[in-house]
């Protein structure tokens, strides 16, 4: 095997493992997909392997280091006895942290945001444009009327004696 793979390359290979694709890897790292295809690209590059499941495999088998549900350290808690500094051992990175998302309603799916913001976007300027028709309309319709013989002009108020028959 070659060099050492980061923390974050076998974060994303043992979610690669669980059979997770790079978007829902990203979203539960908070990382892009891009970099989740950065991190995989490199660590089949150390590990020798192309298929992300034989990579995960792989992982789970050379690096128990990094067990799949360990407890997060505490922050600012010094490593105990059994650290692996304390035997001489080469450091462990510590596993990664849980981040719970901070708004109290899950993100609407994107295409139905997108969706709706798109209807919205249209219902607007339709909106626009039908009243800048409508009042072209009303002027033009204003104009005409002052502009014609008044005989010609029948009005609501007008008798229907002078309407002609």
């Amino acid at each position: 095997m070659g060099d050492r793979l980061t923390r974050r390359e076998i974060q994303c290979l043992r979610l690669a493992g669980q059979d997770l694709g790079n978007k829902a890897i990203a979203r539960q790292l908070l990382i892009s997909p891009s970099t989740v295809e950065n991190h995989l690209t490199s660590a089949y590059a150390k590990l020798g392997t192309s298929d992300r499941r034989q990579a995960a495999e792989r992982v789970f088998r050379d690096y128990p280091e990094f067990p799949q549900s360990a407890p997060t350290p505490m922050a600012g808690t010094a490593p105990g006895p059994s650290a692996p500094e304390a035997s001489g051992d080469e450091p462990r990175l510590a596993p990664p942290i849980e981040r719970v998302p901070t708004w109290f309603l899950p993100a609407p799916p994107r295409p139905l945001g997108h969706r709706l913001g798109i209807i919205l976007m249209f219902a607007a300027l339709a909106g626009v444009v039908t009243t800048g028709i409508v009042s072209m309309v009303a002027r033009d319709m204003t104009l005409l009327a002052s502009a014609a013989p008044p005989a010609a002009v029948l009005t609501l108020d007008s008798p229907s004696s002078a309407r002609p028959q």
